[in-house]
């Protein structure tokens, strides 16, 4: 066979597949605020939860440390990121009269909801004890 008729021969695949990428990322943002509720509420003293588009708006007050932060979890991505299902995490980290910082997270693709759950968790705690 020749080279070019390699290429050009038609392939007879019937794998066809479901790429549903928002509403997996819906459902990986809900499995996320989830395990926080179950995990981190009482422990970090979250006063609130907010789920709007892509974003998950973490509010912490804790008056015996004097942490006042807002957290807001940022799940990103692209028209190539959509294709392959990758997500990239940030955090957007802001406190009264601090300067917000930003602090990246991972790169995951949506299957990996475990993973994710593990360390957008393990961030966030690390988020909120960090003394500045």
């Amino acid at each position: 066979m020749d080279i070019r008729q390699y290429f050009t021969k038609k392939s007879n695949s019937t794998v066809k597949f479901d790429w549903d990428f928002e509403p997996e990322l819906k459902k990986t943002i809900d499995f996320v605020e989830l395990e926080i509720e179950k995990n981190l509420v009482k422990s970090l003293k979250i006063e609130s939860i907010i789920i709007w588009k892509n974003n998950l708006k973490i509010k912490i007050t804790d008056n015996e440390r004097m942490i006042f932060r807002s957290i807001n979890c940022v799940f990103r991505y692209d028209n190539e990121d959509k294709w392959f299902w990758i997500c990239h995490i940030e955090f957007a980290i802001s406190e009264l009269s601090e300067k917000p910082r930003l602090h990246y997270v991972w790169k995951f693709t949506l299957n990996e909801k475990e993973k994710i759950k593990e360390k957008i968790l393990k961030d966030l705690v690390m988020a909120v004890e960090r003394i500045y």
